[in-house]
C-alpha cells in the first residue's frame, strides 16, 4: 500500500459529495476497513470496484445522483451484512440482486430503471418496510 493509502487506515467516515469523482480507487476496500459512513452522492461515478465488498463495517452509503448501473460493485453493496442504509436514487440500476435485502433498514432506489421485481424480493419488501417503520421511518 502506498503512503496515502496507509494514512487512511483509521478513517471512519468519507464525505465526498459534489466533487465530480469519476471513479473510486480499488484500494479503498482494503485500506479503509473502518469506514462506517460514506457519501459519494452527486458525482460522476459510472461503476464501483468489486473491492467495495471489503468495507465490512459500512453501515450507511449514499450514491445518489451518479450514473451507476448494475456493475459488480453495486451488486457487492447488497451483500455487506452491516449495511443498514443504502441510497441509490437517480442512477441507471435495472434490477435488485436476489436475496440480499434482509439486513437493510432503508433502501432508496427511486428514479432508476427497474422494470421487474423478482418474487424473492417482493416477499422481502414488506419485511423491509416493517423494519423501517419500527426504526422511526415514515409510513410508506
Amino acid at each position: 500500500a502506498c503512503e496515502r493509502e496507509g494514512s487512511l487506515l483509521s478513517l471512519q467516515a468519507l464525505m465526498a459529495s459534489r466533487n465530480n469523482l469519476q471513479r473510486i480507487p480499488r484500494w479503498i476496500g482494503t485500506s479503509c476497513q473502518l469506514i462506517t459512513h460514506m457519501d459519494l452522492s452527486r458525482n460522476k461515478l459510472t461503476y464501483l470496484p468489486v473491492e467495495i465488498a471489503g468495507l465490512k463495517n459500512l453501515r450507511r452509503m449514499n450514491l445518489s445522483h451518479n450514473d451507476l448501473s448494475d456493475c459488480d460493485g453495486v451488486t457487492q453493496l447488497f451483500s455487506l451484512e452491516n449495511l443498514r442504509i443504502l441510497e441509490l436514487p437517480m442512477n441507471r440500476i435495472t434490477h435488485i440482486p436476489r436475496g440480499h435485502l434482509p439486513h437493510l433498514y432503508y433502501l432508496n432506489l427511486h428514479h432508476n430503471e427497474i422494470d421487474t421485481v423478482t418474487e424473492d424480493i417482493a416477499v422481502t419488501i414488506p419485511l423491509f418496510l416493517d423494519k423501517y417503520k419500527k426504526a422511526g421511518g415514515s409510513k410508506a
